[in-house]
């Protein structure tokens, strides 16, 4: 910790930043704002956590295998976890509190939390994104011979990803020099990076991996022998994650008000914190949701009786209007699912093997890749 003198040692307990004309300070780490944020970071972690939950049981107790990209998504799940403990740790010493209205020493809590958390962010985001990519390089080109276009790019793109990240990863704990002078402003020496810098690079450079790992698989899936409305049901599925564009959008957005003397910071941080959540969040929904099919195939029967009984006492009342929508939602869902199996009967359009995506595979490449079959005409 560096040493300060006693005017210095002062200034801690003074408000962080000056009033706004016509505004009146509040000295409080709280803010009405932040109820949106513990609303938003609940669902954040439940979400995802009940598909993980989901994806899990199908993996361990309906096909009985697991790969690493099932354990590379329980630590994805459980770093976002962390981060969102960090962002508990930054809203109880004033994130998402207007600056005017919390001390220095409690804006340089809120800053180093911030840190913490941008810290953790690089490898979370790119485990999310190589887990993504591995698992279409298992459904659509177990080997390159299958669809080399896509094989070759998913590779590619994954190794982007993680240099990216990496070198992010260390940018982020020596963006100044010293380091605590990141959220302490008394330190007049040293230097720092433009930190406001990294943070836009790197959401530009995740909205364009988030189009290119929509646009990947597209093509395979196009390519399947199947109605198109499914067709257009699992490109649907993996546009989810374009969603996180507009997440890294409104991360600019919170950036650019992060300059100049007069930056509301702790207030901006807070959100900047939510929408990176919500990214993650995402990510977890995308990896976790392609093997829902499969679930609902084995176990619609189950989950439809389970609905009916919560749901009979509002199904006698309206003359069973409700229970026909939850059936036909189910119905719905299930026929999504394929009924062939992935591992023993994939997909043959011309001479690639395109496999189904009501199981998810292995992506260690152990396993042995299935034979392709031709589909009697």
């Amino acid at each position: 910790m560096m040493a300060f003198n006693a005017s210095a040692e002062r200034l801690l307990y003074e408000p962080a930043l000056d009033t706004p004309p016509g505004l009146h300070r509040h000295m409080s780490t709280q803010s009405p704002e932040q109820a949106g944020v513990y609303v938003c970071s609940v669902l954040v972690a439940v979400v995802p956590g009940t598909l993980l939950c989901l994806r899990l049981y199908t993996k361990l107790r309906i096909l009985r295998r697991s790969d690493w990209t099932d354990y590379l998504t329980v630590i994805a799940y459980l770093m976002l976890i962390a981060m969102l403990a960090m962002g508990r740790f930054c809203l109880s010493a004033g994130g998402g509190a207007h600056q005017w209205n919390i001390t220095l020493e409690q804006f340089h809590r809120v800053v180093f939390w911030a840190w913490v958390n941008e810290i953790l962010y690089s490898p979370v985001i790119s485990i999310i994104k190589a887990v993504i990519l591995l698992q279409y390089i298992r459904l659509f080109a177990p080997n390159r011979s299958v669809d080399p276009l896509l094989f070759f790019a998913s590779w590619t793109l994954i190794a982007l990803i993680i240099l990216w990240n990496f070198a992010c990863f260390w940018v982020s704990i020596f963006a100044c020099s010293p380091v605590e002078k990141f959220w302490n402003t008394l330190i007049t020496d040293g230097k720092c990076l433009n930190f406001s810098l990294n943070i836009l690079l790197t959401c530009l450079f995740n909205i364009i991996t988030d189009v290119l790992i929509l646009i990947l698989p597209s093509r395979a899936v196009w390519r399947l022998r199947i109605p198109l409305k499914k067709k257009f049901a699992i490109v649907s599925l993996f546009g989810i994650g374009l969603i996180a564009c507009i997440a890294n959008a409104m991360v600019i957005l919170y950036v650019s008000r992060q300059d100049g003397s007069t930056a509301d910071i702790s207030y901006n941080v807070a959100w900047m914190g939510l929408w990176a959540y919500a990214e993650i969040g995402l990510g977890i929904i995308v990896i976790c949701t392609l093997s829902l099919p499969k679930f609902i195939e084995v176990k619609g029967k189950k989950v439809r009786i389970f609905l009916s009984g919560i749901t009979r006492p509002f199904s006698s009342r309206s003359g069973g209007s409700w229970d026909k929508l939850q059936r036909s939602k189910t119905s719905d869902f299930e026929s999504m699912a394929p009924h062939v199996d992935e591992t023993t009967h994939p997909k043959t359009i011309g001479s690639a093997s395109v496999f189904r995506l009501d199981t998810l595979s292995s992506c260690d490449g152990q396993d042995e890749v299935p034979k392709a079959y031709k589909a009697p005409v």
